[in-house]
């Protein structure tokens, strides 16, 4: 006689003759279900979740509570041991719903598993099946792995035309039917409809428009982890409203661990959602702060082209002072506040642009060795001399406006996406803007470059990022004594230095030079000169190029070859002059 656990699984041989290849079935006692009348009558409302014959095919150690638990070993709570890939110990229509997390990619004929879930299953009964998206790293790695899961496995399950499934999520080419069982012209003799199908996706792709997703999940791998599967079970006819009356009142089965990832996600978007409610309130903060910095400008702005007419006509006492033309356009008083910095220097009125700025392949190491003694500290620019019409007080404001206008737009072009862009797609060249003092030094950098017309002339990265670049020198030969280069910026700095250290082959220092911010001049090239390099191998020198405490964003001009459109490595080239004994 059976105990009271033991009379759930008990053999039981009432039902019927037991079909020789199967060995001893075990037959479920009948149990109160509103939903169903006798095995021998079909069920014409659909099930619930609740009092219900439930199987856990392949249950491990979490068998949920109310379940039968089948697993291919005899692990602590798993009350019937079998093989999948063998037909299973259940007599024909046992059980309501059966339930399959993370098993059946085990095994070696998914068709015959899934005709053996259909044959113990009663007509109309749900199927709930998880398992790991097809198309991910892991998956592909797995050798125990030997069924895939996608979006379209269970089409092989049913012949029907018609499913509950959204058509993008399953559209193919060559596949516009939904029911595939008889694609190779063989019935597997079952009628699984998919009523639901869910993705679960990696945390990056979680956030992206559904569309979005689905285009992803197709196409890369690593973006869909998880696929959730919910199919009625028919096996006598099925009218269209009986189906949609099914689909309308059924219960589907929400298993605990897709219940519990659900649960994850939706908190995680919670804090996601107020993370970005607190980002807006902060940009609002900033959109306000911007705002009134603008109106300072804008008045700075104002006060520069007043200095700017003061400068370029100065004043007769005869004559009535010039107002002020409201009309030009805030661009053209940008172009003043430059122009009248640059005239109060006593440097000619020049337009500028702005320049790209890329990051190089591998950042660049300093030397750990002490510089030579050449290498000063840090100084500071002297105050220009001012016309009378501006005050030194004024000339600051403008300059630290500038200087800020100046590292917003370097933070902006160092954006991952930006410098992406403009990796792939800019490619002009700086050769005919320069100055005609680049003339002597454009000359003597077009000797040290092979093949300069596959080269381009542009700004490098700010070296207030790296600290230094490195660059190889294609001379071998002795009597090095100085090297001329060209430093890059929108706004003259006032404290700090440029350097550069002369390098053997081995890594040690042969030479080192700097330049004080008090040294730079718009539009003009820096030479750095120091003691004659005597000793020299058969090897190419390097240069390493470098900033100290500079207070505004700093490039140089150099040489780029962009290969494979950009996708592929950049090389880079010093624009630079050597100048030997």
């Amino acid at each position: 006689m059976c105990t009271a656990t033991e009379s759930f699984i008990c053999t039981d041989f009432s039902r019927g003759i037991v079909p020789a290849d199967r060995g001893s079935l075990l037959v479920l006692p009948e149990t109160s279900n509103a939903f169903h009348g006798s095995l021998d009558e079909p069920a014409s409302e659909a099930p619930t979740v609740r009092n219900l014959r439930k199987l856990d095919l392949g249950c491990g150690l979490t068998k949920p509570a109310g379940f039968l638990g089948a697993d291919r070993f005899r692990l602590p709570g798993v009350d019937v041991v079998l093989d999948m890939d063998k037909p299973f110990p259940f007599a024909d229509d046992s059980f309501d719903l059966v339930y399959a997390s993370h098993s059946l990619e085990h095994v070696r004929d998914l068709m015959f598993t899934i005709q053996e879930v259909y044959r113990i299953c009663r007509d109309r009964a749900q199927v709930c099946i998880v398992a790991p998206y097809y198309q991910q790293a892991g998956n592909f790695a797995n050798p125990r792995h030997q069924q895939a899961f996608n979006e379209h496995t269970p089409r092989f399950w049913t012949d029907f035309g018609n499913t509950q499934i959204a058509p993008e999520e399953y559209v193919h080419p060559h596949a516009a039917h939904w029911g595939l069982a008889a694609s190779d012209n063989d019935n597997p003799g079952i009628d699984l409809r998919c009523l639901r199908m869910e993705f679960f996706y990696y945390p990056e792709y979680r956030m992206l428009p559904p569309d979005e997703q689905r285009a992803a999940r197709k196409k890369y791998i690593d973006v869909c982890d998880q696929v959730v599967y919910h199919l009625l079970v028919i096996k006598s006819p099925l009218e269209d409203e009986e189906l949609e009356r099914i689909v309308a009142t059924m219960e589907f089965y929400d298993p605990p661990y897709v219940a519990a990832r659900r649960a994850s996600e939706a908190a995680s978007r919670l804090a996601d959602d107020e993370a970005a409610s607190r980002a807006s309130e902060q940009l609002a903060i900033r959109a306000a702060e911007q705002e009134q910095l603008q109106a300072k400008e804008r008045a700075a702005l104002l006060l520069a082209k007043q200095a700017l007419l003061a400068v370029e006509k100065p004043s007769d006492p005869i004559a009535e002072p010039t107002p002020c033309d409201e009309s030009r356009s805030e661009s053209e008083f940008t172009e003043s506040l430059y122009a009248a910095a640059r005239l109060a220097e006593g440097q000619p009125a020049a337009a500028w642009a702005n320049e790209p700025i890329f990051e190089p392949e591998a950042p660049p190491v300093l030397s750990s060795e002490p510089l030579p003694e050449l290498v000063t500290e840090p100084t500071l620019a002297p105050p220009p001399e001012l016309p009378p019409q501006v005050s030194l007080a004024d000339f600051n404001a403008i300059r630290d406006i500038a200087a800020a206008t100046a590292r917003d737009l370097d933070a902006y072009t160092h954006r991952r996406s930006i410098r992406f862009l403009r990796r792939l797609s800019d490619r002009s060249d700086m050769r005919p803007a320069l100055s005609p003092a680049y003339r002597q030094l454009s000359d003597d950098a077009l000797l040290n470059v092979p093949k300069v017309q596959s080269y381009i002339l542009q700004p490098s990265v700010n070296l207030q990022r790296l600290g230094c670049l490195n660059y190889r020198l294609p001379l071998n030969r002795a009597g090095l004594c100085g090297v001329t280069l060209a430093p890059w910026f929108a706004v003259r700095p006032i404290r700090g230095l440029l350097g550069i250290q002369i390098q053997s082959a081995d890594g040690g220092i042969l030479a080192a030079a700097t330049a004080s911010a008090a040294e730079f001049e718009y539009h003009a090239p820096v030479r750095f000169e120091f003691p004659v390099v005597d000793s020299c191998d058969a090897r190419p020198l390097s240069m390493q190029v470098f900033v100290r405490d500079i207070d505004v964003p700093l490039q140089i001009l150099e040489w780029r070859k962009y290969r494979l459109h950009g996708l592929r490595s950049t090389l880079s080239r010093a624009f630079c002059a050597v100048h030997f004994s």
